[in-house]
């Protein structure tokens, strides 16, 4: 690539969240330009997931046990009043 078109894909590639002051270069990293459209379903389904997770659904189906590792630093967000009230 040229000069140019690196600074081209930088422009198009740097995401910046303010709000977590959050600043991710992912210009030279190695995918084409179809690489994000073809993952994006995979990624839909991943966030489909972890917001189950965090509504409570079971996590270990042997163990019958949900994930709450994030509940405690944050009672608010476990999914019943029952497990807020005993953190």
């Amino acid at each position: 690539m040229n000069s140019a078109d690196l600074w081209n894909r930088y422009q198009r590639y740097l995401c910046c969240v303010d709000s977590l002051g959050l600043t991710l270069d992912i210009s030279r990293m190695h995918f084409d330009e179809s690489f994000l459209s073809e993952m994006e379903p995979a990624m839909q389904a991943a966030y489909q997931a972890m917001d189950q997770l965090e509504k409570g659904a079971i996590a270990n189906p042997d163990e019958k046990r949900m994930v709450g590792h994030y509940w405690l630093r944050a009672p608010k967000l476990a999914p019943a009043p029952e497990i807020t009230a005993e953190i």
